[in-house]
């Protein structure tokens, strides 16, 4: 069946049984079995009889759970049949779609060599992972072509989402925006915007304001303000860091809810720049642990040089990591490791490539070794 590989494996099943299949029993629960011409026909086919007995073993576990009973005779797929299989998978899609050779994560995605779809329609089925002969992490999929007036039919229409961009009408000055998308299982298909002007309309007041504290804490705004909310911000993330997450006064979503608590009565783009912005949550912090924190070391002395020290939360734990370029990496001994009260993480870097990590020393010492040789620069004649 071409456009998918879903009915053509169907196809050549039912005719395996109406050829050389039988219905009979195993264990006392009925099953499709084959008689011995199943041999020249899977030779015929290239068909492997292992898999023919794998599909029939499924298809009697379905129509037991059916409460079906099994058909000595398997009808082939009409085109009629196949509309309505590519019409019922687009409805409720349960396989994973690729679209343009691409997963909804934006992951490539090819059709497999053995599979009958077409490379320029959307494709639903199972996804493989595998490894070409490069290491080179690949995808491919078999599945069933389905065609755009389906996916049409079956996209939804969300929104509006308030957001501020600041490239929309070539504008340089961000502004608030009102996005509809039309999705497809996880794929955007389409999208319309329309600028806030004025006062916000009342059922986007609350997402207005949401997107305009958002903006506030990742230094997206023109608000008189906005410097001195970003520095404090900065700030108070470096705590956190910095106490391995244990500063709850502080964290990421109470900045966040801090700023959007000052965000109400805003009604405008007008009023928001008007309204006066602050962060003063540092004085919320018992003075013990911002002590604590402060006298953290910024940086590690290695061999001569000081190398900045990074704090991190990774998995909920709290670590500290060294970014290193690789010479000074591989002059690295044990006894240089400088001490910490967390888990030391190594970053080594060519250039400004990262091109190694490592969780402990040992797994520095081995990163290294695996790394290729560095190419050496041509001398200019």
């Amino acid at each position: 069946m071409r456009g998918s590989d879903h009915l053509t494996g169907y196809n050549v099943f039912a005719d395996a049984v109406n050829q050389c299949g039988y219905v009979g029993e195993v264990y006392g629960l009925p099953r499709h079995l084959f008689n011995e011409e199943i041999t020249n026909w899977s030779e015929r086919r290239g068909v492997l009889v292992k898999a023919m007995e794998d599909v029939a073993l499924g298809t009697a576990a379905v129509m037991r759970t059916l409460e079906r009973p099994l058909h000595r005779e398997l009808p082939l797929v009409s085109p009629q049949v196949a509309s309505r299989f590519r019409d019922l998978t687009a409805r409720i899609m349960p396989f994973e779609l690729i679209i343009e050779g691409e997963m909804a994560n934006g992951h490539p995605v090819r059709l497999s060599q053995a599979s009958v779809c077409s490379p320029h329609a959307a494709t639903a089925g199972r996804v493989s992972f595998f490894a070409d002969r490069y290491g080179v992490p690949r995808a491919a999929m078999e599945g069933t072509n389905i065609p755009f007036k389906l996916i049409k039919r079956y996209a939804s229409r969300r929104g509006p989402f308030v957001e501020l961009r600041s490239e929309a009408w070539g504008r340089r000055s961000p502004q608030l925006v009102a996005t509809y998308r039309t999705e497809y299982f996880g794929f955007v298909l389409d999208q319309e915007r329309a600028p806030l002007q004025g006062d916000f309309p009342p059922e986007l007041v609350e997402q207005a304001r949401d997107a305009l504290a958002e903006a506030l804490y990742f230094g997206r705004t023109r608000h008189p303000d906005q410097a001195h909310v970003s520095r404090a911000v900065n700030l108070l993330d470096e705590y956190w860091r910095r106490s391995g997450g244990n500063l709850v006064e502080v964290r990421p979503d109470v900045v966040r809810r801090h700023l959007r608590g000052q965000m109400d009565g805003v009604e405008s783009w007008q009023q928001f720049l008007e309204t006066p912005v602050a962060v003063d949550l540092e004085e919320t912090i018992p003075a013990a642990q911002l002590g604590a924190v402060r006298d953290l070391p910024r940086s590690a002395d290695l061999l001569g040089r000081r190398i900045p020290l990074e704090y991190a939360i990774e998995d909920g734990k709290a670590v500290a990591r060294l970014k290193l370029r690789e010479g000074l990496a591989r002059r690295l001994r044990q006894r240089d490791v400088p001490p910490t009260d967390r888990p030391l993480r190594f970053s080594v870097y060519r250039g400004k490539r990262e091109v190694a990590t490592a969780d402990s020393f040992e797994e520095l010492r081995q990163a290294l070794q695996r790394l290729p040789p560095r190419r050496e620069r041509r001398r200019r004649r």
